[in-house]
């Protein structure tokens, strides 16, 4: 790919469980849209998997890692990801809305695996955290995010 691809990867149905409020585990799929979507790129499905460790009841360190593949439109070729990053999640409203950033390293690999490699990754987002029971021990979440990868000097990849 000439130009970086531009994605924003949506966390949806996701579901977290809470062991006594310090700690939560996020689990679920990520669908990924390009800005070049349509033109040559198809949607990218994936996944990914949150561990968060609560400093207090609206901060909290994150730890993140996924896998996104997204897969030319004209040929069989591909692109994925998979990031490993550490970061801050706050609560903005009650615990229910939330922001987040992260940053660590991600592993790009393609159709040519003379070009995979390893390089620096970051990411921001926000999103919709909604308790399913009284002792609040089980979660539902929806949230949105923005990843970049510094491919080389010159090149980013984004999604």
């Amino acid at each position: 790919m000439k130009y970086s691809v531009t994605t924003i990867t949506l966390m949806l149905i996701c579901f977290a469980y809470s062991f006594a409020q310090q700690h939560s585990v996020i689990i679920g799929p990520d669908i990924g849209l390009a800005t070049n979507f349509g033109k040559s790129t198809k949607v990218s499905l994936g996944g990914s998997i949150d561990y968060t460790i609560n400093l207090s009841p609206k901060v909290g360190v994150l730890l993140h890692t996924g896998y996104n593949k997204f897969k030319d439109k004209i040929d069989d070729s591909y692109v994925s990801m998979l990031p490993v990053r550490v970061g801050i999640r706050s609560f903005i409203y009650q615990d229910v809305f939330f922001v987040y950033v992260d940053g660590g390293i991600a592993k790009y690999k393609n159709s040519n695996p003379m070009s995979d490699r390893t390089n620096f990754s970051w990411a921001f987002g926000g999103g919709y955290n909604k308790s399913l029971n009284e002792k609040q021990t089980q979660y539902i979440q929806t949230s949105v995010y923005f990843n970049v990868f510094k491919h080389s000097k010159y090149l980013n990849y984004t999604w």
